[in-house]
């Protein structure tokens, strides 16, 4: 018993240096999530098992005193095709020791992540934002904060 919670605790204590907190149990909060200036985001799974969770990603910034979601559009796509929209998958499989890096969050309301031409599109600012990962279940994680350099073009 005093074995599992030492390597529980390990686990949690690694998680937490990652500038990750976990809402929830197995599988998501297993992940390791690193966000980056400039919306890059990576995902790890550290495990020996396979953990799925889905495949759309929630945007969150902040005012200084709590986090909201914002409109915008970011998945775990491998990439942006040519018309401009990442195609949504509903859900992700990561191998055990798998990473993940999907084209980054360029701030912006609907072309966030890949180009495409909308009405009203919004850029959302410096920031702080960070990204919030979940489950089937609900369970989630969310990034460490971080900021955009400058307002990108679309």
């Amino acid at each position: 018993m005093t074995v599992r919670l030492a390597i529980a605790s390990a686990a949690l204590a690694a998680l937490l240096s990652n500038g990750c907190t976990s809402s929830a149990a197995a599988g998501v909060s297993s992940l390791v999530i690193a966000a980056h200036d400039g919306g890059t985001l990576v995902v790890s799974n550290p495990t020996t098992t396979v953990i799925t969770i889905k495949g759309s990603v929630i945007v969150e910034g902040s005012d200084g005193k709590t986090w909201k979601p914002l409109i915008t559009e970011m998945s775990l796509a491998g990439s942006c095709p040519i018309d401009g929209i990442a195609v949504p998958v509903a859900t992700i499989t990561l191998n055990p020791k798998q990473t993940l890096s999907p084209p980054p969050w360029r701030g912006w309301s609907c072309s966030g992540q890949c180009e495409t031409h909308c009405h009203s599109n919004m850029y959302w600012g410096s920031g702080p934002f960070r990204f919030r990962l979940t489950d089937a279940a609900g369970a989630a994680i969310v990034s460490n904060s971080f900021g955009m350099q400058k307002q990108p073009t679309h």
